[in-house]
């Protein structure tokens, strides 16, 4: 294996989804109205095949794009706390900057001069969203699992926001989830490139193989195609076994009458099931410890501009431009490039959906996944299970 996408691991690069095949090709442009969940699966999500949408979400519980302003987000988020990522001078690529706290209201008020941005995407493990995407889905502003993708499962909703008149980019990477990204201010330019390209990317990190989906498994960081380490089957496994001790448990004492040795069986299973989650939980601390101290992303290429440029031909990129009012569908491994401008508006605003990515070749819109880890992993989650449920 070489550094920065070479020879793969034993999984390889098995690549099997769509990929440009001129450099003539066009990304596809389909109406939101139009857009039925199955014709979305079969068509783009199944196919790993990115989509420019004209329209953004078309269900109730969508209300971000007529309420989102600067004054209804400094009035409803606004004491929320939230990191922002402040650049030395407009020139510097975002990414490269300094990371500070300060109060949304007061970010959305300074942000003008260009050099401050914001993205909510870091949050605390098992969370779904931070500030002040909290404080807005208390608002019921957006749908937690939108109708067009019915049946993947959401691993983060995030907030990017930030102004600058001149193109500001976001630099060369991939990311592990597919994307369906809501632009609502401003403009977007993505330079795109297939996971059939990885080895020319030239990431941080050692490619240990592409996944037939398009995610991207690094040396010494396996996943598999769903984007789960082995680690995480083994917790979801014990959650599982947690959820359904936690149901039998309140079955019984649900019932009107209940031999108390049964009671006593449930208790032991449950404390059993808990045990072992807490301890597969500890082993996952251990290993993110591991990880702290970690600079340059490993998806992340090295690769200059100038280098960048003379690959848009031999690997045939894809450049599509979005405004306001517009999605983008991007699965993962498609790596990019995001140059982001106000266009016109005081600032640029977007709202995206990260979902595990699909993994059943032979599965429909409602059975994308080929392990019951993510299905677990949504019924676990605080929101699905009633916290906060709007669907």
């Amino acid at each position: 294996r070489r550094e920065g996408g070479g020879e793969g691991g034993e999984g390889g690069f098995n690549y099997s989804g769509w990929s440009p095949q001129n450099e003539s090709d066009l990304l596809p442009v389909v109406d939101a109205k139009e857009l039925s969940p199955d014709a979305f699966y079969a068509d783009f999500i199944a196919k790993r095949r990115p989509v420019r949408i004209r329209g953004t979400l078309e269900e109730e519980g969508w209300r971000a794009a007529e309420r989102w302003d600067a004054s209804y987000l400094r009035r409803h988020a606004g004491d929320a706390n939230v990191k922002v990522e402040q650049r030395s001078s407009l020139k510097e690529s975002f990414g490269k900057g300094k990371t500070q706290s300060m109060r949304f209201g007061d970010f959305v008020k300074d942000m003008a001069g260009g050099k401050l941005y914001m993205t909510s995407q870091d949050t605390e493990d098992g969370e779904l969203f931070a500030s002040p995407i909290r404080e807005l889905h208390e608002r019921r502003d957006f749908p937690l699992r939108p109708r067009i993708i019915p049946g993947l499962v959401p691993a983060n909703i995030s907030l990017w926001m930030g102004s600058t008149s001149s193109a500001s980019s976001s630099g060369l990477h991939h990311d592990y989830h597919d994307n369906l990204y809501i632009l609502l201010e401003g403009s977007k330019k993505f330079t795109l490139y297939s996971p059939e390209y990885a080895q020319a990317m030239r990431t941080n990190g050692a490619i240990d193989c592409v996944h037939p989906n398009g995610m991207i498994s690094y040396v010494g960081h396996e996943t598999h195609a769903d984007g789960s380490t082995e680690q995480e089957r083994r917790r979801l496994e014990a959650k599982a076994k947690v959820l359904e001790a936690e149901r039998d448990l309140q079955a019984l004492e649900d019932g009107c009458e209940c031999d108390p040795s049964l009671l006593e069986a449930a208790e032991g299973r449950l404390d059993e099931a808990l045990d072992m989650e807490l301890s597969l939980e500890a082993g996952q601390e251990a290993e993110g410890e591991e990880e702290s101290g970690k600079t340059e992303p490993r998806n992340f290429s090295s690769l200059t501009e100038e280098e960048q440029g003379r690959l848009k031909g031999k690997c045939k990129a894809l450049e599509v431009c979005i405004g306001a009012g517009e999605m983008l569908y991007l699965p993962c491994g498609w790596f990019h490039n995001v140059t982001s401008c106000n266009s016109g508006a005081p600032y640029h605003l977007a709202l995206n959906y990260w979902f595990y990515p699909p993994d059943n070749e032979s599965g429909a819109v409602k059975d994308p996944y080929s392990h019951r880890s993510r299905a677990v992993l949504w019924e676990s989650n605080e929101y699905a299970r009633g916290g906060a449920v709007d669907n």
